[in-house]
């Protein structure tokens, strides 16, 4: 039988989960993106675990934004936020020169013969980057922050990274308000 707290747990979690995805129907940006006939099956698989529909909507990433997908790795969420920001938008793939090596094949086959025509790719170091100033509206940090914090990462001279002057770089390049 079921306690009245696991069954308050339960119902509280399900209207969280109502919530975040009732907006999801056809003609609603996100879904549309998500639902895009171009996305790869493998990317597709891996939306149940990622649940990119909960966090974009979170994070209000909306058609004709800015974004910067900072540790992009291959782009799993850059192919989303191409989608959704549209022609009017643009997203930034941004990843750690260092990383190239693991993630530069994936990222160019993701952009090869202009396949995602709001999105670049930018391997820049660390310990070096400047973002323009004031220019996205949004700055994504998916299943890498933890990276900047790894004794074992170093900048491309060989430096530990400098997290403090990353943060602020990404800071520097977010617009007043900005995600």
């Amino acid at each position: 039988m079921i306690s009245l707290v696991q069954m308050s747990k339960f119902i509280s979690a399900s209207a969280v989960a109502i919530c975040l995805t009732s907006g999801l129907q056809a003609d609603n940006p996100i879904h549309d993106a998500l639902q895009h006939p171009a996305r790869p099956s493998q990317d597709l698989r891996l939306d149940h675990v990622r649940k990119p529909a909960e966090v974009l909507t979170f994070f209000e990433v909306k058609p004709g934004m800015k974004v910067l997908d900072v540790f992009a790795g291959p782009g799993y969420y850059t192919e989303i936020l191409n989608h959704l920001v549209g022609s009017e938008g643009k997203v930034t793939m941004f990843n750690h020169k260092p990383w190239e090596a693991y993630s530069k094949a994936g990222s160019d086959a993701r952009v090869k013969g202009n396949r995602l025509k709001n999105a670049k790719t930018m391997f820049e170091d660390i310990n070096t980057v400047e973002f323009l100033s004031n220019h996205y509206d949004a700055s994504l940090i998916i299943l890498g922050l933890h990276d900047l914090y790894h004794r074992s990462e170093k900048s491309v001279s060989g430096d530990e990274l400098d997290t403090a002057y990353f943060l602020k770089a990404l800071y520097n390049g977010m617009k007043p308000g900005g995600v």
